[in-house]
């Protein structure tokens, strides 16, 4: 076999730029429920990412055109779509707005129309019918952080806890009557101190006086709130040195 020397860099290759870019499909939130599984997959082929529904052992894109699932909320995202009662609930790419789907394939219905706002986190609010999200609005004084929830029938929103610099992982338990989340402040970052609130539903609906957990000394990270089927609060900490599951 004959060699050819050539300079350093410049050998001839089947491997292309655009090969290499169609090799880099994702896939991210992996969910169970309907029946079936769901997840996003981003497809660089058309540089967006769609919903698929798999059931049966049949795998459908639920997503349309001009439509691609992903949260710009605190630029990472995260939490583009959660699942409701009647089919899903997830957030548009391109004007971050929360949108209402079957599972049909009808066209999504928005939700939010806020287009200062952009929306992440999302969680299906049962006992409320509602949609409990992240939001952060884009404006004067600043960029803000909030827990909302905006409800399914008319999309009325209502904040539910405010003041605090950043909001993460609202979590319900089973039964609707407990919402937890993240919450940290200036000049902390999510891996050196937050704090672990809850707050409890009160008979007319509303979220009542909010307690904080853990964290309040500000010597500790916690992380991912998750509420086991018999309501007990599961949450990460690193109060001894790594992130370790503790329970309420």
């Amino acid at each position: 076999m004959s060699k050819t020397a050539v300079p350093y860099g410049s050998w001839p290759s089947e491997w292309s730029a655009e090969r290499a870019a169609a090799a880099s499909r994702d896939f991210a939130e992996l969910r169970a429920g309907h029946g079936g599984l769901f997840w996003i997959e981003y497809d660089p082929a058309d540089a967006r990412c769609t919903l698929w529904y798999w059931r049966e052992g049949q795998a459908s894109c639920l997503t349309p055109a001009g439509f691609s699932l992903r949260s710009r909320v605190y630029e990472y995202g995260g939490g583009a779509f959660c699942l409701t009662a009647q089919g899903l609930a997830f957030v548009n790419e391109a004007d971050q707005q929360i949108y209402i789907q079957d599972l049909c394939q009808q066209a999504p219905v928005a939700l939010s129309r806020n287009l200062e706002c952009r929306y992440g986190d999302l969680q299906f609010d049962r006992r409320g019918n509602a949609i409990v999200a992240l939001e952060e609005r884009h404006g004067e004084p600043g960029v803000e952080h909030r827990l909302v929830s905006l409800a399914l029938d008319g999309g009325e929103r209502r904040v539910l806890v405010e003041g605090a610099d950043f909001y993460s992982s609202p979590a319900l338990d089973p039964e609707g009557g407990r919402l937890a989340w993240i919450e940290w402040s200036r000049p902390e970052q999510p891996w050196t101190a937050t704090r672990l609130c809850c707050a409890e539903r009160t008979v007319d609906g509303h979220w009542g006086h909010v307690l904080c957990l853990a964290g309040a000394d500000g010597q500790e990270s916690l992380q991912q709130p998750r509420f086991a089927e018999d309501g007990t609060l599961y949450c990460l900490s690193d109060r001894d040195g790594g992130w370790q599951p503790w329970r309420e």
